[in-house]
């Protein structure tokens, strides 16, 4: 991909452009305001000492796998590789502050404009690709377990009466998932009924369920019977919830943990 033919098509031929160096390549190496990256011309010294003429030169980009483009500059002999963006966002604004990242206004990842980057949040950033169409939404992401279809079939299912314990086992996943699901804590771009799953456990539900929890039963599996959220369960069995009725608290085990990490994938 040739990035400065692209740079070129994207600006006006009366703006003007602007260079600043790139920190830590001071003299070596600059940025524009129109996104293109330069080698200076200057005498370096290689191996052995034997002097060097670099005449100057842009740099032409090469198409990183994400649409970035991509630059390698040299120092002391070794080489560095860069994004574009960073590159001009550190000559002309310097590091970002902590939980900043750099975002490109259009979502085009090969427009590298001063004018088309900013430092801004990695929620902000998720809005702009949502916008211009570019998010991994749904079924877009390779991790994607469920299709669009069957989203749908399961807020329907849900909204009918169907209990979440039911419509999981009818689908071979989760009750975490499949509640996410139909509460619209995931899938959110996907239409179709949100139901809030839970209901409300008695004294002697709370008591059982630790019992239970005690004896070995899973978080998965109380929440599943009793038909209450995961956490709502984790809450109870732990003791954070209703800690002044009976029955052995437990601590959460490094396989609940590991249940929690992949059923939030």
């Amino acid at each position: 991909m040739n990035f400065t033919y692209q740079l070129a098509r994207r600006t006006p031929m009366t703006e003007l452009e602007e260079w600043r160096d790139v920190p830590g390549y001071a003299g070596a190496y600059q940025a524009s305001s129109w996104g293109r990256i330069r080698s200076l011309g200057r005498v370096t010294v290689k191996k052995g000492g034997v002097l060097m003429t670099v005449r100057e030169r842009i740099l032409s980009g090469r198409a990183h796998r994400y649409g970035y483009s991509s630059y390698v500059l040299r120092k002391d002999g070794k080489s560095h590789p860069y994004h574009g963006h960073v590159l001009v966002m550190r000559a002309f604004h310097g590091m970002p502050e902590p939980g900043l990242i750099i975002c490109h206004n259009d979502s085009d990842g090969s427009n590298n404009r001063l004018d088309n980057l900013r430092y801004d949040t990695v929620k902000s950033n998720s809005a702009d690709m949502v916008r211009a169409g570019n998010a991994l939404l749904g079924e877009k992401n390779p991790m994607a377990i469920l299709t669009t279809r069957e989203v749908a079939d399961i807020r329907a299912r849900r909204a009918q009466g169907e209990s979440v314990s039911g419509i999981a086992k009818v689908y071979g996943l989760t009750y975490a998932l499949i509640s996410g699901v139909v509460r619209g804590v995931s899938w959110k771009h996907v239409d179709g009924p949100i139901t809030i799953v839970g209901r409300k456990v008695t004294e002697h539900d709370i008591v059982a369920m630790r019992y239970l929890r005690a004896a070995g039963a899973s978080i998965n599996h109380l929440a599943g019977t009793y038909g209450v959220s995961i956490t709502y369960t984790s809450k109870i069995c732990f003791g954070s919830l209703h800690p002044a009725l009976g029955g052995p608290l437990t601590k959460p085990s490094l396989q609940w943990r590991q249940d929690r990490r992949v059923d939030n994938v």
